[in-house]
Order: C-alpha cells, then sequence, then structure tokens
C-alpha cells in the first residue's frame, strides 16, 4: 500500500529560491492518448513510399475544388438535320395537311347502266354479322355526266367521310375482282368454280363473286383516288350530291322532295303547253295520272336550267384537276368545253357572247327537257313508258303524219340520279 502511494505521489523539490515545487510523475505506459486518432491508413503505415502522389491528394478535410458554370458563355447544342424528303414523301405531307372533308374514288371505263344498288353490293361485310358494314361505307354514287346536256359519261364518283373507308372499300373492289378473274368459267385457263356454301375466311365464294357486276373479269378494274385538293367546281359537285340541273332535289315552295326525268325528242323542238298536253292525253288513254310538281311549270327547257357558262372539264374528264393556281389556270383558254367566253369586257363581251353561241353547244342542249315529278316511282315509271316512244300527235291537230315530212321522233327518258 505504501509502495503504490509512493508511486502514484508527486516528487517535492524546491528551486532556488526554496520553494517547493510539485511535479508530475512520468507514465511508464508508451500507448498515446486515446484523443489522439491516427489520420494514416494501415497501408500508408506499412508502405509510407508508396503514398508519396506526385498530383495533389484530395481527401474529405480537403476536397477537390469545384468549378462554377460560366454565366455568359452561350451553351452548345446538337442540332438535328432531318434528310431531305422524297417525292412521295412531300405528296403525302400535302395530301395530310390539306385535306378535304371528303374522299373520293373514281370508277373510270365502265358502263353506264350501273345502278346505286350495284356498287353497294360489294361494301366489305362483318365477319360476324352481314349487314353491318363496320368501314368501307359511302355517302353517294354521283354518275359522270355532260354537264351542258346531262349525257351519261363512262365513270362514276364513290363519295366516302373518311379516307380509311375509301382505301377498304378499294382493296375489297380489288379483291373481288381478282376472284371473279380466277374463278372465270369462260376461260380454259381459269380455276373450277366454288361449290355453293363455300367459305374461305367465313365468306361465301360463290355468293361473293355473282355479286360483283362492276366491270368484265378480262378488263382491269381502274378505281382511283382523286387527288386533293379538289378543283372548286369539283369540290362544288361532291359537296352537292350531283350536277347543278339534278340538284337540289326538292320543291322551291314546299321543300318537300321531286324526281326528276331527263326526256330528249328527236326532231325539232315543241313547245312546253303543246308537250305538256300530250302527255296528259296519254296519261287519260292509259287510264292513269302523272303526280307533276308543279303542273305545266314542271316541265322546262334545258337550256333554261343548266348554266351555260360553267367550266366542264373538272367535273367530266376522267382525271379531274387539282385546284393548283400556279399550275393551273381558271381561264377559258384552259378549259376549251367552256359554251361561251368570258363575260367581263361589259356589254361588248356581253353582245359578243351572245352572238358566240355555236351550233354543236345549240345541239347539246335543243330539245331536251326536265320535268319534275312528286313520287319516285312515278317518275322512274314514266322513264320506262316513254323511253324509245314515239311521240304521240296532239289531238285536234290535222297535220301530216311526222313520217310523211321529217320523220319518227322518238323520244328518250332517262331518270336522273
Amino acid at each position: 500500500m505504501r509502495a503504490s502511494e509512493q508511486s502514484n505521489s508527486t516528487d517535492l523539490s524546491s528551486n532556488e529560491n526554496g520553494v517547493a515545487v510539485s511535479a508530475p510523475a512520468l507514465s511508464t505506459s508508451s500507448t498515446p492518448a486515446s484523443s489522439e486518432v491516427s489520420e494514416q491508413s494501415l497501408l500508408e503505415e506499412l508502405f509510407p513510399e508508396a503514398s508519396n502522389y506526385i498530383q495533389p491528394h484530395y481527401t474529405t478535410r480537403n476536397p477537390y475544388p469545384k468549378l462554377d458554370l460560366p454565366s455568359h458563355s452561350p451553351v452548345i447544342r446538337k442540332t438535328l438535320i432531318d434528310p431531305k424528303k422524297t417525292e412521295r414523301e412531300r405528296y403525302i405531307e400535302m395530301f395530310q395537311t390539306r385535306s378535304e372533308n371528303l374522299t373520293t374514288l373514281q370508277f373510270l371505263y365502265c358502263s353506264t347502266e350501273l345502278t346505286e344498288m350495284d356498287f353497294r353490293r360489294i361494301i366489305p361485310k362483318g365477319r360476324h354479322i352481314d349487314s353491318w358494314a363496320a368501314e368501307g361505307e359511302f355517302i353517294r354514287v354521283i354518275p359522270g355526266r355532260d354537264p351542258l346536256s346531262l349525257e351519261r359519261l363512262p365513270f362514276y364518283y364513290l363519295v366516302f367521310r373518311t379516307p380509311e373507308s375509301a382505301l377498304a372499300y378499294q382493296r375489297n373492289a380489288a379483291r373481288l375482282h381478282k376472284l371473279c378473274q380466277l374463278y372465270h368459267p369462260n376461260d380454259i385457263l381459269s380455276a373450277l368454280p366454288p361449290p355453293k356454301g363455300f367459305l374461305e375466311d367465313g365468306e361465301d365464294i360463290a355468293q361473293a363473286t355473282s355479286s360483283y357486276l362492276l366491270r368484265p373479269t378480262g378488263a382491269p378494274l381502274i378505281l382511283n383516288l382523286v387527288m386533293q385538293p379538289y378543283n372548286p367546281a369539283l369540290r362544288t359537285l361532291l359537296t352537292d350530291g350531283g350536277y347543278k340541273p339534278i340538284v337540289p332535289s326538292v320543291h322551291p315552295t314546299t321543300k318537300k322532295p321531286v324526281f326528276k326525268v331527263l326526256m330528249r325528242i328527236d326532231g325539232y323542238e315543241p313547245l312546253p303547253a303543246d308537250l305538256y298536253r300530250i302527255i296528259r292525253q296519254d296519261a287519260y288513254r292509259r287510264g292513269l295520272t302523272w303526280p307533276l310538281s308543279m303542273g305545266e311549270k314542271s316541265i322546262s327547257r334545258l337550256r333554261d336550267v343548266v348554266n351555260l357558262r360553267a367550266k366542264f372539264l373538272p367535273v367530266s374528264s376522267s382525271s379531274p384537276r387539282a385546284a393548283n393556281p400556279s399550275r393551273y389556270k381558271t381561264d377559258r383558254e384552259d378549259d376549251p368545253n367552256t359554251a361561251f367566253p368570258d363575260s367581263s369586257e361589259g356589254e361588248e363581251g356581253a353582245d359578243r357572247e351572245a352572238k358566240e353561241m355555236n351550233q354543236l353547244i345549240m345541239n347539246r342542249v335543243y330539245n331536251r327537257w326536265v320535268i319534275t315529278f312528286d313520287e319516285e316511282e312515278a317518275a322512274k315509271r314514266f322513264a320506262r313508258l316513254w323511253n324509245r316512244k314515239i311521240l304521240p300527235r296532239r289531238e285536234g291537230e290535222k297535220m301530216v303524219p311526222w313520217k310523211d315530212t321529217e320523220g319518227v321522233r322518238t323520244c328518250s327518258v332517262e331518270y336522273l340520279w
């Protein structure tokens, strides 16, 4: 106990002045104090020469200095250069950006006796319900006509609401035409016709080929998409649903629908009152009445209702023009079928306009009549009864027969739709 106390006690010594001073006792242990922690790692302690870096060595206490971004220097970004568009891509982009509200297919070089039902039969049918047409259904069919004489031309316009419906109808028509060429009974190289009830992808092939009547199997199918944007005259034709003398097909006062027929008579032109009496007398002899919409005013000359100054090339050609003012003109020189020259020169132009009506234009509108009916069936019945009929003589006339003077006066009648 005394030895430990002596070792822990302080030594007393005196200085030069005799004052006692206490000195702390020296520790016999060589371990460093707990507050002192070595900053060197084990690798640095064992191999001090490996820690001598030539470049500056940054630690957590001496971090790498951060550089601030320049505040006024421009930022360089990568610029992507679009590849040059092809002509097809430019046409597609023009079609998408300047598209019309309606999409039109033009069926060329075909019979003029087709009806709307012939086109409606080949609308793509549903896979589960035949009467359900999911796509490919058109709004209307407009038969091609001469805008001046209303004579039928060998083409049709099929108007659709969307381009998808038009393309679906075009694909189905091409498929049916190819099937009819494959199973053509009059061709020695054709395949055997499929029997009735033979299904292919859920479709009766015999029924599908028998309903296709648009084009003979030996001729190619020409069903083209009309390029957009449309010519103003063609756009008016598609929007109205027909040519101007045929539409609007409503009564001017009652606004009820009316139905029209076109009558062409060989020989000289009678008076409207005489033609009205002839039609009434023929109906009396047949024991029926024709429901004319406005009585005697229901019969009108074609030249009185048709627009003789209209431009006919955009709506009567096999390839309608696009409405591009930089490429296509709208003056008379661009349309050789214009009936009259431009009348914007005043009175002299109007006089010259009246004098330049030639015999060719007169032959296209001479002795042609438009007759309106209140009932559709009556108009179709009148067209069937009067087509290729010799014009009867009016009662009370005591003139020589037609055959003794100028020949037989034959009527050609067509229902306008």
